[in-house]
């Protein structure tokens, strides 16, 4: 069986962001729209810093000795995205990457509206 189209509207989005199908029915049926969702998936390899609102959950950062600056360097500077846990849904995703100074970060972040990121949580490595 074919996956569903994404509506026209959806695929002239920029190279930044796009949205993606998501279902959460495992059977062969076709999936009514009650059991479609639409996530955000982001194209990390066009990210650029500067054209996104980022939030910081400054006291989740500090409980693990995580400034909101040094979070920032690692999102500003180059690092590795992956998914995080599926439990959480598809707009989360962990960040791995190093401050200016050279401390190796794990940020866990939440992606969304239109350009929109939250620093959920972080770790040195």
């Amino acid at each position: 069986m074919e996956p569903p189209r994404l509506p026209s509207l959806l695929e002239h989005l920029d190279v930044s962001a796009c949205w993606t199908f998501v279902s959460d029915r495992t059977s062969d049926r076709p999936a009514s729209p009650s059991h479609v969702k639409i996530a955000q998936v982001v194209y990390w390899q066009h990210f650029e810093a500067s054209e996104w609102d980022i939030e910081y959950d400054l006291g989740k950062l500090a409980s693990h000795g995580i400034s909101d600056w040094e979070a920032e360097e690692v999102i500003f500077n180059m690092f590795v995205a992956r998914p995080n846990k599926k439990v959480h849904g598809p707009d989360r995703y962990q960040l791995v990457g190093r401050t200016d100074a050279g401390r190796a970060l794990l940020l866990i972040v939440h992606v969304f509206g239109e350009r929109q990121m939250r620093v959920l949580n972080g770790w040195p490595l």
